[in-house]
């Protein structure tokens, strides 16, 4: 079904998706500028928003540098699988930096 944006029950599920990232960024102590129109516009690209999830094959919102703010130059909607092991191979590299004789 073709998402109504004048229906406020298709927009509640991704307008409640972006304050929880927001306040997930938040929390974290991560830096937040993408404003809802941005972020919405990422996730209705190629009907994203539809497979969006947790699962491997699912999509997620991720930053391309994880040391920058959460921008639209920065995020970037890949399959969860890809930004985990991404992820892993950074937190290595950034280890292996602090700690070089380890």
């Amino acid at each position: 079904m073709p998402l109504n944006y004048n229906d406020p029950e298709h927009i509640k599920p991704l307008r409640r998706a972006y304050t929880v990232a927001r306040c997930q960024a938040a929390y974290r102590g991560e830096l937040w500028d993408l404003t809802w129109n941005q972020w919405l516009k990422l996730w209705l690209a190629n009907d994203n928003y539809r497979f969006k999830g947790r699962g491997a094959l699912d999509l997620a919102l991720v930053r391309k540098d994880y040391h920058l703010t959460w921008t639209l130059k920065n995020v970037q909607i890949e399959q969860r699988h890809q930004h985990l092991s991404r992820t892993a191979s950074n937190k290595m590299a950034d280890k292996a930096v602090a700690n070089p004789l380890d």
